[in-house]
């Protein structure tokens, strides 16, 4: 009988379904991590935001591009980006009275 990993046997499954499942969850996060157009869904998922959220920003002319791919509706990787950078500029400066990030980085000097 062949010895099974620790994982499997704790679990109660072989390791043929132990390796489907690893190369599963692998190729759900390469999925979720390499994109170059995201759903709504996988957009709230990586910037931590409700759809609720999302869709308010929109209404409000705040929200990223977006563009219709076979009925569905998709942020590219780019339109992402550039939402971040102007979110980024729109935020208050810090309760202390420190600016934002990119002003310290524009104003640095080597």
């Amino acid at each position: 009988m062949p010895k099974r990993s620790r994982v499997a046997a704790a679990n109660g499954i072989s390791d043929a379904v132990l390796l489907r499942l690893i190369e599963k969850a692998a190729r759900e996060w390469n999925n979720r991590t390499n994109l170059d157009a995201m759903t709504i869904e996988t957009f709230c998922a990586r910037h931590q935001i409700s759809r609720t959220t999302l869709y308010e920003m929109f209404d409000s002319g705040d929200g990223p591009d977006t563009m219709a791919v076979r009925g569905r509706v998709m942020i590219s990787r780019e339109a992402a980006e550039k939402w971040r950078r102007a979110r980024e500029a729109a935020a208050p400066t810090h309760k202390r009275g420190r600016p934002p990030t990119a002003e310290v980085e524009a104003g640095a000097t080597v």
